[in-house]
């Protein structure tokens, strides 16, 4: 439990993701108050060597599993394969967290990134994130954010724009998870693979 002298830990894929942020708009706490552990789990291609570092260190300390939580992008559960899932991992979006943010989210978003060069609405924004391949494994150019920077490229191609002169939206970092988070206020705001997760940890 939260406040227990064993402290939780949430293992997370990307470090650009706005977790902690998220956390503190769900709960009104942050992860620290709530005595959670935020581990970055370093991305794919060390996700078998750091949950080997993970898994000594709970059996150093005598932890068990269940106090440690994995949350990643969609795309790593067909890395890892359903054979060595758990209930304690979640994951996030049909391929990762930006196609589970909600199109209302983006539009006001990219309207606030873009205001007085280009206007989006719900529909087109929806319309890019069926081209994201679902239930499988895909290029990283085949996933939504990717597909957004060419479809904002598009946009303002066929406006008559200079392409060259775009701001690009932020993809990496702090920066990222800035604009990422630009109008998620509400707890519904937040994807529900990461409140499940919120959930789980709190119980």
């Amino acid at each position: 439990m939260p406040g227990t002298n064993r402290p939780k830990s949430v293992a997370q894929f990307d470090p650009s993701y706005p977790i902690p942020r998220l956390f503190e708009i769900y709960t009104g706490k942050s992860l620290l108050s709530n005595n959670i552990q935020l581990i970055n789990m370093q991305g794919k291609n060390k996700w078998v060597n750091n949950k080997k570092i993970i898994d000594k260190i709970l059996g150093d300390f005598k932890k068990s599993d269940d106090q440690v939580f994995y949350l990643f992008d969609n795309d790593m559960s067909f890395e890892i394969g359903k054979a060595v899932m758990t209930e304690n991992m979640f994951f996030v979006g049909n391929q990762d967290i930006e196609d589970a943010i909600d199109n209302k989210i983006w539009v006001s978003n990219l309207n606030h990134y873009y205001n007085g060069v280009l206007e989006f609405n719900v529909e087109e924004v929806q319309s890019w994130k069926e081209l994201v391949p679902l239930e499988a494994k895909c290029n990283d150019h085949e996933k939504f954010y990717p597909i957004l920077n060419r479809k904002i490229k598009d946009k303002l191609k066929n406006l008559g724009g200079d392409i060259d002169q775009l701001k690009r939206i932020p993809s990496k970092g702090i920066e990222s998870a800035d604009f990422l988070l630009l109008n998620i206020n509400e707890l519904d705001d937040i994807p529900f693979e990461i409140r499940e997760a919120f959930d789980k940890v709190l119980e």
